[in-house]
């Protein structure tokens, strides 16, 4: 036997015989897990074997272990490999007593007595650990959560997510169900959990796995000149992942790198055709699959001859140079201006006769 069986949760409480080691075992078994009522049979154990016990054990403790607050959890795991290793059963008995001495001290109390406070247990769906739920898209699906273990009622808490689930009175104590109604496919790795709502780290969760077929979206790009670069972007959607490729023309695109260039992340796949041709005009065709089922989503594109561009900084740096000589010129003669304007301005004078 070792020291690991100590932890093994039982059924029921054992019914122990006073001189058997075996079934003392197991009863102390049922204290450490989920059976609190073993102490009080540990009492009556207790009370059947009168000798003092003390002198025998502290002898065979070593003197750095001595009973003290400090180090209480490993001179009990030594008690107990002392127990289980020992031929003598008299001694084995002796030394299950002076476990007892050692279990009241506060600090190990509260270590071996955690079970008992925080023994309640959480399921979803009858499922005591985390788990992935598999569901369709515009079914209902009902999660229950079940306190079990419980000496009191218990409030419980519903969490999507990292957000809190609004429950109505009387869905809160001991059991409570929500519903995802219907199951979309946005819902695909949404978390729900249950949580106690005194301890926080008594929860137990389950993520929603949305398995459907591929769902492919996207625009035909725009209309593009020869010698320019072009993207098709094609949005995907699938659970499980799907296996994508492209055609042109119902054909599989060979996909030449210095040509073509393929982008693809977990909600897109992206074609680029670099330095576009004439022949590149034409349809392409996003291709999904996924469980042997096919999904496709055609897209066209247009290639124009390429066109020469206006020159429009050209033409914006010729008007400036000219506007500028006009304001030289002016400026330069401003004095032969002036005098025209004021020969302009003098009337006629008169002539005697």
């Amino acid at each position: 036997m070792t020291l690991d069986v100590l932890m093994l949760p039982f059924a029921n409480i054992c019914a122990v015989q006073p001189y058997h080691t075996q079934p003392l075992m197991q009863c102390i078994s049922n204290m450490f897990v989920y059976r609190c009522q073993a102490w009080t049979k540990w009492a009556e154990l207790m009370d059947m074997h009168k000798e003092d016990t003390s002198v025998f054990f502290l002898k065979t403790l070593p003197q750095k272990r001595r009973p003290g607050c400090q180090g209480a959890e490993q001179e009990f795991k030594w008690t107990m490999t002392t127990v289980l290793e020992s031929p003598d059963e008299s001694a084995s008995q002796m030394a299950l007593k002076e476990i007892a001495r050692v279990l009241c001290r506060a600090p190990l109390l509260v270590f071996v007595l955690l079970p008992c406070i925080t023994g309640v247990q959480l399921t979803i769906n009858a499922n005591t650990a985390d788990y992935r739920l598999p569901t369709t898209p515009g079914r209902d699906q009902s999660l229950w959560c079940t306190a079990h273990n419980h000496t009191q009622e218990e409030e419980l808490l519903w969490f999507r997510d990292d957000g809190r689930v609004n429950l109505k009175d009387g869905n809160q104590v001991n059991a409570s169900n929500i519903c995802v109604s219907p199951v979309t496919v946005d819902d695909n790795g949404v978390s729900f959990t249950c949580r106690l709502a005194r301890n926080g780290s008594v929860q137990v969760s389950v993520v929603l796995d949305v398995r459907f077929l591929p769902i492919l979206s996207g625009q035909d790009p725009p209309t593009v000149q020869e010698d320019r670069d072009v993207s098709i972007d094609c949005y995907v959607k699938a659970n499980p992942p799907a296996t994508m490729v492209w055609e042109k023309e119902n054909s599989t695109l060979i996909l030449d790198k210095d040509h073509y260039q393929v982008f693809q992340t977990s909600e897109l796949f992206q074609l680029t055709i670099k330095n576009v041709k004439k022949s590149d005009s034409g349809a392409y065709t996003c291709v999904a699959e996924s469980e042997s089922r096919i999904v496709r989503q055609d897209f066209f594109l247009i290639v124009e001859d390429s066109r020469l561009a206006f020159p429009t900084e050209a033409v914006i740096a010729a008007a400036v140079v000219v506007l500028l000589l006009c304001i030289f010129a002016i400026v330069s003669r401003r004095k032969r201006i002036f005098k025209c304007f004021k020969r302009a301005g003098v009337s006629p004078s008169s002539t005697a006769l």
